[in-house]
């Protein structure tokens, strides 16, 4: 869901699956899919959402599951602006991203068999310290609909996971 909103702030270009995913990072544009969507739309996108974020804390207003992909980056960073909001995996998502974000000079590697949310949470933890060392997926679906399931390495190097 997330994803569909970072692309409408601002322009989303139509590019290919096979587009390396260094030479797009150096560019300063994510790949989803065949899409690339430049870094100011992430930046854009949690100008929007923290103010929600705020608003939510104020009136104690209880959200489920808003951890998976962007939203959980913004509900991570969220955390550090402004003490008191609680999402029962709030913790668990500061520790994945805070264990990688401090690993160096260790290194980090992932094994992903399959995909969905694990997949994405550990990619995304990794995106933290702009990237993991080293990967090895084994999807189970194809790259062509575009969901973070079938997409391949190269596709997360362009997000800096």
């Amino acid at each position: 869901m997330e994803e569909d909103l970072i692309k409408c702030p601002a322009l989303t270009y139509k590019g290919d699956f096979s587009l390396p995913g260094p030479q797009l990072r150096s560019k300063g544009l994510n790949r989803i899919g065949n899409l690339l969507v430049p870094h100011d739309n992430y930046c854009k996108f949690e100008d929007w959402i923290i103010p929600i974020f705020d608003q939510m804390l104020k009136e104690q207003i209880e959200e489920l599951c808003l951890t998976d992909g962007s939203l959980g980056d913004m509900v991570y960073f969220h955390s550090f602006r402004s003490l008191g909001l609680i999402v029962d995996i709030v913790q668990d998502i500061r520790a994945m991203n805070g264990e990688a974000a401090h690993a160096s000079p260790r290194k980090t590697g992932i094994i992903i068999l399959g995909g969905r949310l694990p997949k994405h949470h550990i990619c995304n933890a990794n995106m933290m310290r702009n990237g993991a060392d080293d990967a090895v997926f084994i999807n189970t679906v194809q790259e062509f609909d575009g969901s973070d399931s079938g997409a391949h390495p190269d596709e997360a190097v362009s997000r800096g996971e």
